[in-house]
C-alpha cells in the first residue's frame, strides 16, 4: 500500500491544475513525479497532458456550465456548489433535503451532484466546489437519442420521403445535417445517422 498523503495536499494539487499550472510545474512545486500528478488528476476526473507546457484545460471558474440544446433546467453555479461544500463541512452537516430547500432544487438533484463530483480518497468522500464546477464546465453537452430521432424526422421532408433518405446514403445525410441543419454544432456520426434513418424506413420495419 502506498504512503498516505493528506487530503489537503491532494486538494492543493488539484487547485493548481485547474488554475492553469502545468503538470511539470505542479510536479516541481510538490516534489512528486509526473506520473503521480497524472494519476491523482485522473482520480479527480481532471484530464491533463504531461510536459512543461502541458496541464489541464483552462476554463474561467466564474463561467456558466455549457447548456445542452433543448434543455432548460437550472444550472449549478460556483456559488451553489460552494454552499454545498460549506454545508457538508459543518460540525453537524446539513442534510441533502435541507441543502435542497436552501437552493430551491429537489433533494435527488443535490444527491446526484454530490455523488457525481465527489472524490474518494482513502475511503473518504470529498466534495470540493471549485473542482466540481471545473468538471461541469469542461464536460461536453451530450446529444440525446430522442433529440437525434427528432433531427432525423425533421430531415426527412428536406430530403424527400424515407426511402429517398436511404438512397442519399449516410455520407450525404451527414454532410447535409452538418451544413444546413446544425449550424456548426457537431453532427452525429455517420453510423448513428444511418441507424436512425433506417428506423424511419418502412423497408426495415419488422
Amino acid at each position: 500500500m502506498g504512503k498516505k498523503v493528506p487530503w489537503s495536499q491532494r486538494a492543493a494539487v488539484y487547485g493548481h491544475l485547474i488554475r492553469g499550472r502545468s503538470a511539470s510545474q505542479v510536479s516541481e512545486t510538490f516534489q512528486m513525479g509526473l506520473s503521480t500528478v497524472a494519476r491523482w488528476a485522473d482520480r479527480a476526473g481532471i484530464e491533463v497532458s504531461l510536459g512543461r507546457a502541458g496541464g489541464a484545460q483552462v476554463v474561467p471558474l466564474d463561467a456558466d456550465p455549457p447548456r445542452t440544446p433543448g434543455r432548460s433546467y437550472r444550472r449549478w453555479t460556483l456559488a451553489d456548489r460552494s454552499f454545498i461544500q460549506a454545508a457538508l463541512s459543518l460540525p453537524d452537516p446539513m442534510s441533502y433535503r435541507d441543502i435542497a430547500t436552501e437552493l430551491g432544487v429537489a433533494p435527488s438533484t443535490v444527491s446526484r451532484e454530490i455523488k457525481v463530483h465527489s472524490i474518494i480518497d482513502w475511503g473518504q468522500s470529498h466534495y470540493v466546489a471549485e473542482i466540481a464546477h471545473y468538471r461541469a464546465l469542461v464536460q461536453r453537452p451530450r446529444r440525446r437519442d430522442g433529440k437525434l430521432a427528432e433531427l432525423i424526422r425533421a430531415l426527412t421532408p428536406v430530403l424527400g420521403h424515407a426511402e429517398t433518405s436511404i438512397c442519399w446514403g449516410s455520407e450525404m445525410i451527414f454532410s447535409h445535417v452538418t451544413k444546413e441543419l446544425l449550424g456548426g454544432v457537431p453532427a452525429p456520426s455517420r453510423r448513428v445517422v444511418r441507424v436512425h434513418a433506417r428506423r424511419d424506413d418502412p423497408r426495415y420495419r419488422r
